[in-house]
């Protein structure tokens, strides 16, 4: 073979390949979304869940070359709102937190791993530790009879010849 034949078929193995990166992009994008909309069914009694889910579909329309984050096993809409909440959980005052749509937009294509901007750390998922166990200090037993019988003008003695259970 000649060097421009050569050539020729080095050209169409590459617009091959390109076509082929394009295809499995496609089918990457298209399971991103079905997965998303899938978990947006799943939820849909949870309004914050969907918005995230149509901000996913919206990033996921201009920027299909990170629809591989999406269809990652371990990443489901509801861990994100989780992550989302212990995010803004940092910031609560009075039990309330104040987060503007680019920093929870923010936070979640950062829980997802395609955040471009100034990095941030996330906090990490909540672990159940149970309560640290502490020795309680007791107070010596004291006998509460005593302090429960009347003493007093009305209490009466016991006379001596009387016979009691106690002394047979």
């Amino acid at each position: 073979m000649s060097e421009e034949q050569m050539k020729k078929l080095d050209v169409s193995t590459e617009t091959d390949q390109d076509e082929e990166a394009q295809l499995t992009g496609e089918a990457y994008y298209e399971a991103a979304v079905e997965r998303v909309k899938a978990q947006m069914v799943e939820n849909q009694n949870n309004p914050t869940i969907e918005v995230i889910g149509e901000f996913i579909l919206n990033h996921l329309a201009s920027n299909a070359r990170h629809s591989r984050n999406f269809i990652a096993e371990d990443k489901t809409l509801g861990k994100c709102f989780d992550t989302l909440i212990r995010y803004a959980s940092q910031f609560r005052t009075n039990n309330t937190a104040v987060l503007s749509d680019e920093k929870v937009f923010a936070v979640v294509l950062n829980y997802y791993g395609c955040w471009e901007g100034e990095p941030f750390d996330l906090p990490e998922e909540h672990r159940y530790t149970p309560p640290v166990r502490t020795a309680v200090q007791t107070s010596p037993i004291r006998n509460t009879t005593a302090a429960r019988r009347p003493l007093g003008p009305k209490s009466k003695p016991v006379p001596e010849e009387q016979l009691t259970l106690f002394d047979i």
